[in-house]
This record gives C-alpha cells, sequence and structure tokens, in this order.
C-alpha cells in the first residue's frame, strides 16, 4: 500500500527502520523526509505496516538527482523476495513510467536477482550498473562535542552559516558532476548546509545534504586547501546535522575508487553498511504513460 500521505504509518515505518540500522538507514532518511513533506511526489510503499520485518520500496522523482525528467530512483529495502515480487505487482512500476528510466538502489544483494527478472519480464533492458560501499557515522552528543573541541577555529573575520540559494551557481560551478540549477536551489532551500564565508561574505567552503542523508557537492576553493578548511567545514556540518535530528551520516563511494576506500578505513567511529547495488534500466516500451 501507498502510506506516502499517512502521518501514522510513516511514524510506524520510521519506528520500525531505526531498528534495523545500519542497513536501513538511508531509507529512513528518505521516508523521514516525506514525513517532514521535505520530499513532495515521492511515493513509499510498503508490504504490510504491522510487520517490523516489512518490504518498503521508495519511488523518487528525478528533479531529486538533478538530472533530466525521465529518470526515477527507487530504493529497494526488506528481508522477503517474494513479498518484494508482490509489493512490485502492486505498485505496477512498468505501466507508471513506460518509456522511462529507472533506477533500482539495493540495499540488500538478495534483491538484485529478483527485481532483475521481474524489470526483464516487464519490457525493461540493464542500461548501467553501479556498486557502492557504503558506511554510517553515527553522530551523538559527546561525539559532536569531542570533534568540534579538536577542531582549529577559524581566521579572524571569517565564518560560518548555511548557504544561500543565490549560492547555487557557484555550487554548480565547482561541481564535478553535471547537475541543475533548479535541483541545488532546491537542496539549499530544503536541506542543512554550511559554508564558511570570507571577510567580505564569499563562501570559500561548503557542504551540502542529499536527500538520502549522505552529503554531496562538498568543495572548497584552491587557495584554501591544506589549512584545515575542508577539517572545519566537515566538523561544523556534522555538528549542524546532529542538531538538527541526524543521527548520523551515510558516506559512500564506488568499489573502483580505492584511494576513498583508504580515506574512509582511517575514519575513526565508522559502520560499515556493506555492498550498496545500483542498476539502471531502460524501458523498451514506446507507450504513453497511462496510469498513475
Amino acid at each position: 500500500m501507498d502510506v506516502s500521505t499517512n502521518t501514522a504509518a510513516l511514524d510506524i515505518l520510521l519506528q520500525n527502520l531505526e531498528t534495523r540500522q545500519p542497513k536501513s538507514l538511508l531509507l529512513y532518511y528518505l521516508v523521514m523526509h516525506v514525513r517532514q513533506k521535505k520530499l513532495d511526489g515521492a511515493q513509499i510503499f510498503v508490504d504490510d505496516i504491522t510487520d517490523k520485518k516489512c518490504t518498503v520500496l521508495c519511488l523518487c522523482p528525478t528533479r531529486y538527482t538533478g538530472t533530466n525528467d525521465s529518470f526515477w530512483y527507487t530504493y529497494v529495502y526488506g528481508e522477503d523476495t517474494d513479498k518484494l515480487k508482490s509489493l512490485l505487482d502492486t505498485v505496477r512500476l512498468s505501466e507508471r513510467h513506460p518509456g522511462d528510466f529507472v533506477s533500482f538502489v539495493f540495499l540488500d544483494k538478495m534483491f538484485v536477482q529478483p527485481v532483475t527478472e521481474y524489470v526483464d519480464e516487464h519490457g525493461y533492458m540493464i542500461d548501467k550498473v553501479y556498486k557502492f560501499q557504503q558506511f554510517v557515522r553515527y553522530l551523538d552528543k559527546d561525539i559532536v562535542q569531542s570533534i568540534k573541541l579538536q577542531t582549529p577555529p577559524l581566521p579572524t573575520g571569517y565564518t560560518m552559516a548555511p548557504l544561500k540559494p543565490h549560492h547555487a551557481e557557484l555550487v554548480i560551478a565547482n561541481a564535478t558532476v553535471q547537475i541543475s540549477l533548479k535541483f541545488v536551489k532546491w537542496l539549499i532551500e530544503r536541506f542543512p548546509s554550511v559554508a564558511i564565508y570570507d571577510p567580505n561574505r564569499e563562501p570559500v567552503a561548503w557542504s551540502l545534504l542529499l536527500p538520502n542523508g549522505e552529503p554531496g557537492l562538498g568543495y572548497t576553493r584552491p587557495e584554501y586547501r591544506n589549512k584545515k578548511f575542508a577539517q572545519i567545514r566537515s566538523v561544523e556540518f556534522m555538528y549542524r546535522l546532529y542538531h538538527a535530528g541526524y543521527n548520523g551520516v551515510i558516506l559512500s563511494t564506488t568499489l573502483d575508487n580505492t584511494a576513498m576506500l583508504k580515506v574512509f578505513e582511517k575514519y575513526p567511529n565508522l559502520t560499515p553498511i556493506g555492498l550498496v547495488q545500483s542498476i539502471i534500466y531502460e524501458t523498451l516500451s514506446t507507450q504513453k504513460l497511462t496510469k498513475l
């Protein structure tokens, strides 16, 4: 059933997902943001809300990825492949989005094969496959205070504050991925961010939060690198996230990024979530969207 607008059901689901962390944390944040009405357009489907081990499917439209208008992210989580197949039959994804690209993000590898078989039966073909290693850094009062005390202060005249929507163009100009102006403005308006401002009130380093609870689009201007600005920015961001109600941040990298994996190995207080696989399917159907 669709619980996207059912406040009571979303609260129950959040409680269930909280007990199933760390693997469920990514989905927990997506559901939390739907509950807070920050992800309008997203849909949450559950096979049985009363089951503490329920299967969950979260469908997020493309504007949350900053790509194109025919792309959907589908996060899959649960412990029963038969229940997932039944849920997919209920959602009828192939009828909702014929002609679209749909990316399934598997929070458990047990779902890869059944979903692959399902979408193949409904006229989809694999376009791309990504594999990520995910970690969570849990935040509590002691950890946040400890790392903040160990962080050097900013130089005189420099301050920290959230980014403003008009800074979206600056973020895009320094991003390493293709994103839209509308997407970045939306992130800044709805989710926590932090920037270090120089004495002229210009941002020189910043961090943003993506809808799935993962920091993204972080940047430090070259002339401020190797001067602790990135460290100060990251620590302040975690401090603000904790006080905004986030109990952890998700860190991920592709399996072929050995340099970043080595960096994560040195991070304190990291809990491995495990392998997360994302498969992008392209439908072969040319039908118009017929059912919502």
